[in-house]
């Protein structure tokens, strides 16, 4: 004798299936790198990475690695042609400790004023619709030498 329900009366009735797990995740493809290594002219924002697409960003960073003083530079992050954070330079992730995820989606990783290395890196799992761009604007009046890289995957 049956026993439990029909099909028709309960579509998605995980208490009532005999799985032995469920796996919940996200439903994107295979992941891609995006890479930058050149550098940023003086008194410009140049865009580090450009992505075309719906998907989700996996992690980044960028790496300012020019031999100068580079704690006033800013890094950008746009979604969907949206401005999410501008505006902060690398001294204020620094000064403001910074270095783990939260309220903003850059955290600073080193930033070594000796020898002139500064790393930001980007929060996992933002989502985007119809592109991600990470720019990075150079106040100074010399050229930056930066690497950077986006992790993500598309839908």
């Amino acid at each position: 004798m049956a026993s439990g329900h029909t099909d028709w009366q309960n579509l998605v009735n995980i208490a009532l299936q005999a799985l032995a797990e469920v796996i919940v995740r996200m439903k994107y493809g295979t992941p891609n790198r995006a890479t930058y290594d050149d550098n940023v002219l003086a008194a410009d924002t140049t865009s580090l990475v450009s992505i075309a697409g719906k998907g989700v960003i996996y992690g980044g960073y960028i790496h300012l690695h020019s031999g100068g003083a580079d704690s006033n530079c800013v890094p950008i992050l746009k979604l969907d042609g949206n401005l999410v954070s501008y505006g902060i330079t690398l001294a204020f992730l620094q000064f403001y400790n910074f270095s783990q995820f939260g309220m903003l989606p850059f955290s600073i990783q080193e930033y070594d004023d000796t020898n002139c290395v500064y790393i930001v890196q980007l929060a996992p799992y933002m989502t985007f619709e119809s592109s991600a761009e990470i720019q990075l604007y150079n106040p100074y009046e010399a050229v930056k030498a930066v690497t950077a890289q986006l992790t993500y995957a598309l839908v």
